[in-house]
């Protein structure tokens, strides 16, 4: 029996640079519609369409030539075309146990928190075998953190739940942020220092692998030093100054 989750949208960015990372996102919609009675929104952005898969999720298709993905833009979007009052900014690669799934929801339904981290920091990897075992067994059955090793050990991305409502009221993701870097600790910076009630999940995040990319692992493109000084330009105001901020960013008026 699925739990439900109908209040709830997985929203997913999504852009194919590999097999590997076609195959991991077919894991986590299977692994999510196994386990729950929810929303999945699946948001490609590139100049082809790869994921032609049909299913239990909604799926949009971004034309675009930029090489680096709006993954932040793309969040945004699907933020807003959703009609729950809860949602879930969710990798293409990760996974949690169900327990951590569940016990997210329950906060946000009690109104005890806006936005949680379903795990508390250990970002792990998995490769073969046991990330073969994971993708066979749509299942994190048997799976340890002994059986990965620590990318992060107090990660701020990956998968967050939200409150909808507080998520636009700090603006939603900066979309002045593309590919990857910095756009979690971003994030992170204006949900805390405008007093979001901010919450941790005990237990792990598993991360299916893949091959890096421009848009996974570049430190040395010019989009990353854009990314990098938003993040400095960010960190140095006080919550009134990013409040006026948020007033000036496009994709919020």
């Amino acid at each position: 029996m699925t739990i439900d989750m109908k209040d709830l949208t997985f929203t997913i960015p999504f852009r194919y640079d590999s097999e590997d990372r076609l195959r991991n996102l077919r894991t986590i919609i299977a692994y999510i519609n196994k386990h729950f009675d929810t929303n999945i929104h699946v948001m490609e952005e590139s100049n082809e369409r790869r994921f032609h898969d049909s299913g239990k999720f909604q799926y949009t298709f971004i034309q675009t030539n930029d090489p680096y993905m709006h993954r932040t833009k793309c969040l945004n979007m699907m933020a807003k075309m959703s009609a729950t009052p809860f949602i879930v900014n969710y990798d293409t690669d990760v996974l949690l146990p169900i327990r951590q799934y569940i016990e997210s929801i329950f906060l946000l339904r009690n109104n005890s928190y806006d936005m949680i981290f379903p795990y508390d920091g250990r970002f792990i990897n998995f490769v073969p075998p046991f990330l073969d075992k994971i993708v066979a067994d749509i299942s994190l059955d048997g799976i340890t953190e002994k059986n990965g090793h620590m990318i992060h050990p107090m990660s701020v991305g990956g998968s967050i739940f939200w409150n909808k409502s507080k998520f636009f009221e700090i603006g939603g993701e900066v979309e002045y942020c593309k590919s990857w870097g910095y756009e979690d600790n971003i994030r992170n910076i204006i949900a805390n220092r405008l007093g979001l009630r901010v919450h941790r999940v005990s237990g792990i995040l598993y991360h299916l692998n893949h091959p890096s990319s421009i848009n996974s692992a570049n430190t040395s493109s010019e989009q990353y030093r854009r990314n990098e000084a938003e993040f400095h330009k960010i960190n140095g105001m006080d919550a009134n100054m990013i409040r006026n901020y948020i007033k000036t960013w496009p994709w919020v008026k």
